[in-house]
């Protein structure tokens, strides 16, 4: 007989196989999202950690002062050997998780932790950890069962893949998340710190995505404590720091030293050294809720301080990445950041992870309305500075040792975010599309095409500009991009006049 989750895990604790204290907590439902909730802020919180992976993971396991000293400070994409020497964001395994784990509850409708387990061994992981390699040797080539296979580690694998694990919840939430979040922190690690933690930053993230307001520094511990002091238990974790001496459970550790740190006002990178950053989550989340205590309100900035103070950058960033992402929303994150995404899961699947959240938000939320006006006047905005005779859309940058690439204007980054943003990039084989492509090489053709059209259109140029660096910038200096607003722009006008 097939359980439902909130029965399996109440199974697994009562047979002592899963490392998790028995809690009321595990029996609560969560509050429901406000009646104006956007879906932009699951677009934030997915983006955001991928964006902090990215950013990372370079520099992973570097020193801080080591990091400074090779590349100054890091606050975009360095040059990347996997993006043909451009700086453009490649993912670890990271990103990788996380969105497989979207993909997976895509496939299934909900969390199945067989089928996770199953789809974590089937494609290369970039930069494993030695607790997924451990899980895989005993998951695949043992051939125990996904319940059997997860290490008895407190390491930050699980943490940093943890987050879509609540989006096929936010129609209908209930106690069945926490048990989402304790099945899939189990099937690679499965340690009462991790589960605990996992379990404790998804009700962070739930309430992230809930705050209209910005959270006091002291909230994220004390959201942290309220959560993960009931499920972790009495468990003995020791510092790694001789310096820094403790032999307890993780949550009164990070209790103690995050709001000491904070009394002590120290800059993030004396936090973060005093507590080691590194893939130990006696490390790891003291790191974490204070990055994001001390600059929670800024989403750029705890993204760049988690990325050059701590040693494990690329996941510290990546979870920091995932909670301003949630309290923000898409339109918090920088959007050169986003627009320099290749958008990975695997080796050439570029734009995949933004085909996988638009699709959570076509399946978990609702499918997008038509373009509203407001929509479409947002882009059109744009025209007017378009049509300047003096207008560039940018600069060709050539650095020794990398390949050349596009560097956008503002204007041009905002425009691609504004396209984002109100709805005109949609999922479609865009690589097949022969109508876009003979928009592209007779432009007289623009003259009858509908806005369905047109916004597929500038949704194909935004995603070639992944695969052919300089599309955008040829679309623009030829001309095309000013001529499907053009045709937008008398599409749109007769009716607004119409109607008035």
């Amino acid at each position: 007989m097939k359980l439902d989750n909130i029965t399996l895990l109440d199974r697994l604790l009562a047979q002592g196989k899963i490392a998790l204290q028995p809690s009321i907590f595990l029996k609560q439902s969560p509050s429901p999202l406000p009646e104006n909730w956007d879906f932009e802020r699951v677009e934030g919180m997915m983006l955001g950690l991928a964006i902090g992976d990215a950013l990372g993971y370079p520099t992973e396991a570097e020193l801080p002062v080591t990091r400074q000293r090779l590349h100054g400070e890091i606050r975009d994409y360095l040059p990347n050997q996997y993006a043909g020497g451009y700086p453009r964001g490649v993912p670890s395994d990271d990103t990788q998780m996380a969105f497989w784990t979207l993909e997976q509850l895509l496939e299934d409708g909900a969390l199945k932790p067989g089928c996770l387990a199953y789809k974590f061994a089937q494609y290369p992981i970039f930069g494993m950890g030695s607790t997924i390699r451990d899980f895989l040797r005993s998951y695949k080539d043992q051939g125990r069962t996904w319940e059997e296979s997860g290490q008895s580690s407190a390491g930050n694998g699980a943490l940093m893949r943890i987050a879509p694990v609540l989006i096929p919840h936010l129609r209908r939430p209930s106690p069945a998340l926490w048990a989402d979040a304790a099945l899939a922190s189990m099937i690679t690690h499965n340690d009462r710190d991790s589960n605990a933690c996992c379990i404790a930053f998804i009700q962070i993230l739930w309430e992230c995505l809930r705050l209209n307001e910005l959270p006091e520094p002291t909230w994220w511990v004390d959201a942290f404590v309220a959560a993960a002091g009931e499920l972790e238990g009495n468990t003995l974790y020791s510092s790694r720091i001789p310096e820094l001496p403790y032999q307890g459970p993780l949550w009164q550790f990070v209790d103690r030293e995050v709001r000491q740190a904070l009394k002590q006002n120290l800059s993030t990178l004396e936090a973060c050294q005093r507590w080691h950053s590194g893939a130990y989550l006696l490390e790891t989340m003291p790191c974490v809720l204070y990055i994001l205590a001390r600059h929670g309100d800024n989403p750029e900035e705890a993204i760049i301080r988690a990325v050059n103070d701590t040693k494990d950058n690329d996941t510290i960033a990546a979870i920091v990445g995932a909670a301003v992402g949630a309290l923000h929303g898409r339109t918090g994150l920088p959007a050169r950041w986003i627009s320099g995404l290749l958008g990975r899961t695997r080796e050439d699947d570029d734009w995949r992870i933004f085909e996988l959240i638009e699709s959570a938000k076509q399946t978990f939320w609702r499918s997008d309305p038509p373009l509203t006006p407001e929509n479409i006047q947002a882009v059109l905005k744009f025209l007017p500075h378009f049509e300047q005779p003096d207008f560039s859309p940018g600069v060709w940058v050539t650095k020794r040792g990398s390949l050349p690439y596009f560097d956008y204007t503002s204007e041009v980054l905002d425009f691609i975010k504004s396209l984002a943003g109100n709805g005109f990039i949609q999922p479609f084989d865009w690589m097949n599309w022969q109508e876009g492509k003979q928009l592209v090489n007779d432009s007289a053709l623009l003259k009858n095409v509908n806005l369905q059209t047109l916004r597929k259109l500038l949704a194909a140029h935004v995603r070639a500009d992944r695969f052919s660096e300089g599309h955008l910038a040829a679309m623009f200096e030829s001309g095309h991009i000013t001529m499907i607003l053009k045709r937008m722009a008398e599409i749109f006008y007769p009716k607004v006049n119409m109607s008035g």
